[in-house]
């Protein structure tokens, strides 16, 4: 009877045992599964990203809207351009309704004393495919263009230097 009674807590303990047993056993199968998930999404990303001197975009947002640009390139001092390879819509996006930025590429600081301008092909207040965009810089060094229509970023440039 006594032994009946030193066995009831081992066999109480069985089910929580197998439970964690249960636990440990989906950790195993599933992590590496997961982890193996993560390795693949940033080894393939870094495919995704373009490189320098590439047409295209970096970060492509806004839903409805997107900018694919040539390379920006140094014309004189601290002014650069770059020409607009196409647009989303193809119609074109409304000149005012974007907001551009130029950043430090290493710091991310925002020069507040660029002047974007653009050069419109059509006169239609559009930014579309063949349009130029320039920016005169407060200062040189090396950037990054930034375009955002309400809140969402449509387009990156990579960096080059000024």
């Amino acid at each position: 009877m006594v032994e009946a009674v030193e066995l009831e807590p081992l066999i109480q303990q069985k089910k929580p045992l197998s439970a964690a047993l249960a636990v440990v056993i989906v950790l195993v199968i599933l992590l590496p599964s997961v982890i193996l998930s993560m390795v693949l999404y940033l080894w393939v990303s870094g495919f995704m990203s373009m490189g320098e001197g590439e047409v295209g975009v970096e970060v492509v947002g806004g839903g409805t809207q997107a900018l694919a640009m040539s390379e920006w390139s140094k014309t004189t001092g601290t002014t650069a351009s770059a020409s607009v390879v196409s647009t989303i819509p193809s119609s074109g996006i409304e000149w005012s309704d974007i907001t551009w930025y130029l950043c430090n590429a290493s710091t991310g600081v925002v020069d507040t004393g660029a002047v974007f301008s653009y050069t419109d092909g059509d006169n239609d207040d559009y930014l579309e495919a063949g349009d130029t965009v320039t920016v005169i810089a407060s200062s040189s060094g090396t950037c990054r263009v930034r375009a955002i229509v309400n809140g969402s970023v449509i387009y990156q440039s990579t960096e080059f230097t000024l």
